[in-house]
């Protein structure tokens, strides 16, 4: 690998990294200035918030670097063309010679799919040399063929597909959880705070508040349920 391909590679991991660290942040934030701080008079609420925001932390934490760190799933070696066949392949003259060609070379190989390119033919990967299984794309970013792929996400510096699908929506619903639980417990006291500045030295917690809501709002801006996940 190049020595920008492994620059790259690396700069593809700031995104997870900076959105990891707002998370890590915000959670501080809530822990030692909203309830060891301003709630710690009241120790069944403040036990109470700390587990439950805990155990979401854990659980978003779990599931971003689990979607982040997933390997991609390649297409089985059985939908591969020989050098011979991709040769005579590129040889055809016109589209319609290519598509009686890719039907006749996946007959030979006991390849079936069902899915066609608008011009009617199989769909096949001239740069990974393989017939593309149903529902399998290219990826430029990651410059390989992924089953079932649906797009490359590049704040979990990889692509959305059938090695991480789950993972990924799992990633939503924890980050969706985590925002909904920090705001609905902080709320009171960011009313509190614009009404008569009662803890008018507590600005961290407003800062953690407004993070969360970012998330929040981050979240239902990332593809929720991709389409070709359905």
């Amino acid at each position: 690998m190049s020595d920008m391909s492994n620059t790259a590679k690396c700069l593809s991991y700031v995104p997870p990294v900076f959105l990891f660290a707002l998370l890590v942040f915000a959670h501080v934030i809530y822990v030692y200035t909203y309830c060891i701080t301003i709630i710690s008079e009241y120790p069944a609420l403040t036990f109470t918030n700390l587990m439950m925001l805990g155990i979401l932390f854990l659980k978003l934490t779990w599931a971003l670097i689990a979607t982040v760190c997933a390997p991609p799933k390649l297409v089985p070696e059985k939908y591969r063309a020989r050098k011979e066949d991709f040769d005579a392949y590129l040889k055809c003259a016109d589209i319609q010679a290519q598509k009686g060609f890719l039907s006749s070379l996946a007959e030979r190989m006991g390849i079936v799919l069902d899915e066609r390119t608008n011009f009617g033919m199989l769909r096949f990967c001239a740069i990974c040399i393989h017939f593309k299984p149903d529902r399998a794309h290219h990826c430029s970013q990651c410059g390989t063929c992924l089953l079932k792929m649906d797009h490359h996400c590049p704040w979990i510096a990889n692509c959305v597909g059938l090695h991480n699908q789950k993972l990924f929506l799992l990633t939503v619903l924890y980050t969706v959880l985590y925002c909904s639980f920090y705001m609905a417990t902080t709320g009171p006291f960011i009313t509190d705070y614009f009404q008569d500045q009662k803890y008018a030295n507590h600005v961290a917690v407003t800062a953690g508040f407004s993070l969360a809501a970012l998330l929040g709002v981050w979240t239902q801006m990332v593809p929720v349920v991709p389409s070709r996940i359905l």
